[in-house]
């Protein structure tokens, strides 16, 4: 059994893609305006007969959090440095919910002193905090850990599986031997040009306009990194069908993969002569199963 604070340092999902913002602003100032509007916190009632008009002010509030929500959704993917699944964990998750939690009880306090003509004071300011934190404190860490919970279990049985199946077909199909194909990997800079055996390809990682080989030369892994995008390097290696794209900035090797492990983030691929697993994008789960079915 894990103990709090090693649950805390575990893996956690994390994604700030455009459609995931949009998404998940949407579903947040909806879920605000029908709290809002069923159960009246804050102090906030409508008299008798004028639910239409109290809906509305809900849906302003609504709004309010839909705006706060996409402009924190656009703010933390230009700080990748911090916020960054590789290294997201549990206790991360939370703080940030928390954090934007709080961002948001500030705008719609501000908003509630706008529309009604209150003044502004740090008591009434702390206050909404206080009320805040105390509403959502609870749900967020149970929620993240249901979440957690249910992905953990869900990877680690489908990377067993996996592992399962790759320990059959090697058995099955052995190595042969290497091929003395080669293929021509190119940059975008002047005579930049990477001559290697497929084989030798254990995987490529990209990073802004560059991409880093890893390859295996004289019972070592190397590295050489080329100006170039991963969707040129894919289609130079798009010949060999045992190169698949499993992450939007790693294309792998699949005849290297030993064996996968899975946490709450996703599978881990783990290649022959590699200490760092690579890690396969979520929305690709089922094509990897495919992909090792194929063999």
């Amino acid at each position: 059994m894990t103990n709090p604070k090693q649950w805390l340092n575990q893996p956690y999902p994390f994604s700030a893609e455009p459609n995931a913002v949009w998404r998940e602003s949407l579903f947040g100032g909806l879920f605000v305006l029908f709290f809002l509007f069923i159960f009246q916190p804050f102090g906030l009632s409508y008299p008798s007969g004028r639910s239409l008009e109290w809906l509305q002010v809900c849906a302003e509030y609504g709004s309010v959090t839909f705006v706060v929500s996409v402009i924190w959704g656009s703010a933390i993917r230009r700080l990748p440095q911090i916020f960054s699944e590789a290294t997201w964990t549990v206790r991360k998750e939370i703080v940030s919910t928390l954090v934007f939690v709080s961002l948001i009880a500030t705008a719609n306090l501000l908003y509630t002193a706008w529309r009604y003509d209150l003044s502004l004071t740090w008591g009434r300011f702390w206050g909404w905090q206080l009320l805040t934190w105390g509403i959502g404190i609870f749900p967020t860490a149970i929620g993240i850990f249901l979440k957690q919970m249910r992905l953990l279990r869900r990877y680690t049985a489908g990377a067993a599986a996996l592992s399962q199946q790759i320990d059959y077909q090697y058995k099955e199909h052995p190595a042969s031997v290497v091929s003395i194909q080669q293929v021509t990997l190119s940059g975008d800079n002047q005579g930049e040009q990477l001559l290697l055996s497929p084989d030798q390809i254990r995987y490529l990682s990209a990073a802004d306009n560059y991409v880093q080989v890893y390859f295996r030369e004289n019972g070592a892994l190397k590295n050489r990194m080329l100006r170039s995008t991963m969707k040129k390097m894919e289609d130079a290696l798009a010949a060999y069908p045992n190169f698949f794209r499993c992450h939007r900035t790693y294309l792998v090797n699949l005849d290297h993969v030993q064996h996968v492990s899975g946490n709450a983030q996703g599978y881990r691929l783990h290649l022959e002569g590699v200490e760092e697993p690579v890690p396969v994008s979520r929305n690709l789960n089922d094509v990897i199963l495919e992909r090792v079915k194929e063999g």
